[in-house]
């Protein structure tokens, strides 16, 4: 992306926190060419597949679902989906913390 200034803070869902100091905040951006970037590190959150976690505004939601393969605190590996709808779902891994650092996609 052409800019990483102006990060938002998501409204996080289902029991799920920000991990707290020193990590970052669960939040996005949407950059001048269009890719929608996540980061942020978080815990704590209902781990029923398929649980909204948080939701993205219209116009920073992908064209189709996408699903991302993330860390996970304890366990190997987890994994989001992200739908049209916006919705970044939780889909496996552990609650321990989740990283949403490395998501990109383009937005609508």
């Amino acid at each position: 992306p052409t800019n990483y200034t102006g990060w938002t803070n998501l409204t996080l869902q289902n029991s799920w926190v920000n991990y707290g100091t020193p990590f970052t905040t669960a939040r996005y951006i949407k950059s001048a060419d269009g890719i929608v970037s996540l980061s942020g590190l978080l815990r704590s959150g209902s781990t029923t597949s398929d649980v909204v976690i948080a939701t993205l505004p219209a116009g920073s939601r992908p064209s189709g679902r996408t699903l991302y393969g993330i860390a996970s605190g304890n366990v190997a590996m987890g994994r989001i989906d992200i739908d049209t709808s916006g919705n970044i779902r939780y889909m496996a891994g552990g609650n321990a913390w989740i990283s949403l650092d490395g998501i990109h996609f383009i937005g609508e």
